[in-house]
């Protein structure tokens, strides 16, 4: 298909505008086939577009859309869904899906509802999760019990070891089965559908009467939202949000590692403003922070584009060009506010390169790295994902390639809001909630210095006290199940090493202040580890004050790097009579909670619990996992890990 033309000439004026929402793979006599991606990351959208690309070229006239704008009563009007689910935390659907999820799993939904639709899954998790891909397989089970036709086995993509490769073994089997069930030709190994144009540029002159009134150096979120009030009327306003934040102040931005750390670790306390941002102890904080500038400069360099130039991003048949992607705005803006430049480059991103690359061998080697072909997929791991290689990387080595701007920007993924648990209590700090954080800063294979996004941007956007200036950034609250039990008996234990105590220092500061009003509450028990008391036990001045005043019942501290022996928190737990004094509460009703790493603290974890209650509970293995299975089930075992 031919590329589209940059457009020159803008809209008039730009009000009424709209966010695009769905988009379309041509093939306008196609069989009808709906894409619908629950997504945290962009990862199931990635997935979705090259799904939709590839079954085009069978036959399909495929459409793909975020859940979120979907409307769910047209699912049983469908001939065929398809579902990219992606599972967040502990069995959740991500943000985008909260809502048409309740709808789908509503017991009340009438049985044979769908009897007329047929439908795939590919579910989107990670094994290091208890309830891995929970959600893939809830939609799985739900469709069926409505009546929904299965076309193809459900697939589940493990992230913690090639969720690429899963996807591309997956997509392989699913279009044979799909082409089978329509009795169309079945995929073989032809190359690959050609790529199909979903977004058009236009270019702005500075002058232009239409951008009157619009902040052009910053996209939408970034943009300090005017209010106004009146006195006639009530204005209701709903709470910040993945799509709309709010650009709030950061009061505090402070070091909690000594002088003595290689590492460091921010605590930052992020205004309110008032109730805005209204949380409670074991609630998440998400912040989207810009990328690194001097990044931002290095690629518009190797694009030979001017950072000045004012955009806006469209869907190809946004024929009024008011439905906007992103922009009006800077591309300087677009790449620091709204696009993904830093991460590992993606397969559909090198195959629009391999497009442009004028050097037959450059051509060759990017068709490869970026085939959909599941027994090509060691040369894209090797090269790419092993590397770490970013998009910058791949334009300083495939010197040949020229790529127009508008079909870069269209196959850039968006940048993502990191989410942090919230590490205080509104009880103890009524106008502030507070982020704890390490800083991410790694060299890759390629000599490439890697600094986190957002740590690195809260690093270097600190406060100026003296002259009460306090930079802003856009951040909504995701609520949590992970919250302390509602009543003052029942026993807490929270195992948090590293940032892994940020929601534990919430947990703590609330049992203090359900303390001063309630003298039947009991303090908590804490485990906490980090590597050496003088180098990185932060907050150790606060917990042991919590300790000697009973909010901490016991303050367990396990130093990894201290001694000749490593000590972890795993093993504080069998020390002594600790196991005893655990399984005890257990048995009183006590809650469990741990925070950190998945894949290997949060196990250890789990392991040692397991001897607990198997040796002092004189169970076998069997029933000692179903006594924790129980507890978990019961909400009594809570987990808030990353991996």
């Amino acid at each position: 298909q031919e590329d589209p033309p940059i457009i020159i000439k803008p809209p008039t004026n730009l009000n009424n505008i709209k966010i695009q929402k769905k988009q379309t793979v041509s093939n306008a006599d196609g069989i009808p086939i709906k894409i619908l991606y629950y997504s945290q990351t962009g990862t199931s959208e990635d997935f979705s577009q090259r799904l939709a690309e590839e079954i085009t070229s069978f036959g399909f006239s495929p459409e793909f859309l975020d859940v979120e704008a979907y409307e769910s009563d047209n699912l049983e009007k469908e001939k065929i869904v398809v579902f990219m689910a992606s599972t967040y935390g502990e069995g959740d659907p991500p943000d985008n899906a909260s809502d048409f999820h309740q709808w789908l799993m509503d017991p009340t939904r009438e049985e044979g509802l769908l009897s007329n639709v047929k439908y795939g899954v590919f579910g989107l998790g990670n094994k290091t999760y208890d309830k891995f891909n929970q959600v893939g397989k809830d939609i799985d089970r739900r469709l069926e019990e409505l009546g929904a036709q299965r076309i193809h086995p459900l697939g589940l993509g493990d992230d913690d070891v090639n969720i690429e490769k899963d996807f591309l073994s997956w997509k392989k089997e699913f279009s044979a089965s799909l082409c089978k069930e329509f009795e169309l030709s079945a995929p073989g190994s032809s190359p690959a559908a050609p790529v199909t144009r979903r977004q058009k540029l236009v270019a702005y002159k500075g002058d232009e009467p239409a951008l009157e009134g619009i902040d052009i150096n910053n996209i939408s979120r970034w943009t300090e939202t005017k209010k106004t009030t009146s006195t006639t009327t009530t204005t209701t306003t709903t709470s910040p949000d993945l799509k709309n934040p709010h650009l709030a102040e950061i009061l505090v931005t402070k070091e909690l590692h000594t002088s003595k750390s290689e590492r460091s670790c921010l605590h930052v306390e992020i205004s309110t403003h008032g109730d805005v941002l209204s949380y409670q102890p074991g609630d998440h904080i998400a912040i989207f922070p810009e990328n690194d500038l001097t990044m931002v400069h290095k690629l518009a360099s190797q694009l030979k584009a001017d950072l000045n130039q004012i955009i806006s991003i469209h869907a190809v048949d946004d024929v009024s060009l008011r439905n906007f992607v992103v922009g009006p705005c800077t591309l300087k803006a677009a790449l620091l506010q709204y696009y993904d430049i830093s991460s590992v480059v993606r397969k559909p991103q090198l195959r629009v390169l391999s497009q442009y690359a004028t050097d037959p061998d450059e051509k060759n080697r990017l068709l490869q790295l970026s085939s959909e072909d599941p027994d090509l997929q060691e040369i894209y791991d090797k090269y790419i994902v092993k590397d770490c290689r970013c998009v910058s990387e791949v334009l300083k080595e495939f010197k040949s390639i020229e790529v127009p701007l508008d079909h870069f920007l269209e196959v850039l993924p968006k940048l993502q809001p990191r989410y942090y648990s919230i590490s205080s209590s509104p009880q103890k700090h009524p106008n502030t909630v507070h982020i704890t954080a390490v800083l991410v800063d790694y060299v890759t294979p390629t000599k490439r210095e890697v600094k986190g996004v957002a740590t690195n941007w809260l690093s270097t956007h600190r406060p100026d006290l003296e002259n009460k200036i306090f930079p802003r950034i856009p951040v909504f609250i995701r609520k949590s199940n992970f919250k302390l039990p509602n009543s003052p008996l029942a026993p807490v234990i929270m195992v948090g090493p590293g940032t892994g105590l940020a929601p534990f220092r919430g947990f703590t500061q609330e049992i203090c202040h359900r303390r001063s009003t309630n003298p039947d509450q009991i303090g908590g028990i804490l485990f906490f580890g980090c590597r050496h008391p003088d180098k990185d036990y932060i907050y150790k001045e606060e917990l042991e004050y919590y300790h000697k005043c009973g909010d901490l019942q016991n303050l367990v501290v396990a130093f990894s790097r201290y001694q000749t022996e490593k000590v972890y928190v795993q093993h504080k737990m069998l020390e002594g009579d600790m196991p005893d004094l655990l399984w005890k509460l257990l048995e009183s009703g006590a809650f469990f909670y741990v925070c950190g790493d998945a894949r290997l603290m949060a196990r250890d974890v789990a392991d040692a619990l397991l001897k607990i209650v198997t040796e002092k509970g004189q169970k076998s293995r069997t029933e000692a996992q179903k006594y924790i299975d129980d507890l978990q089930k019961n909400n009594r075992y809570l987990q808030d890990v990353w991996s």
